[in-house]
């Protein structure tokens, strides 16, 4: 994930096990700022307030969550695990986007 922010990438989620435990198919990218700075985070959190996490400029991934910090934990280890399988498919010619309304449908479903 830091390789996205070091890029100045947003981390497009096409992995779909992980879209649907992130529950957004884009981890978005903040600005850039010093350590214990909450300002990018703040901003980020109004301007994509379904986003589990934010990739910081030049730093590195911040994610936060509503459950546990167990919950957090396997949410960063899945975006890890994303990011590597992003690369590898890369080397395929590319990942391809989720069907478009795709995570749509399955967080309506999941609300019930």
């Amino acid at each position: 994930m830091t390789a996205h922010a070091i890029a100045h990438k947003p981390f497009c989620i096409q992995y779909w096990s992980l879209a649907k435990r992130a529950g957004v198919d884009e981890i978005p990218l903040s600005d850039w700022a010093p350590r214990y700075s909450p300002d990018p985070i703040i901003k980020s959190i109004r301007d994509n307030p379904a986003a589990p996490a934010v990739l910081l400029r030049n730093r590195g991934l911040f994610a936060w969550g509503k459950n546990t910090l167990l919950d957090v934990a396997n949410l960063l280890n899945g975006l890890e695990e994303g990011a590597e399988i992003a690369v590898y498919s890369t080397l395929l010619g590319g990942g391809q986007d989720l069907p478009e309304g795709a995570l749509d449908t399955f967080l309506k479903q999941r609300q019930g």
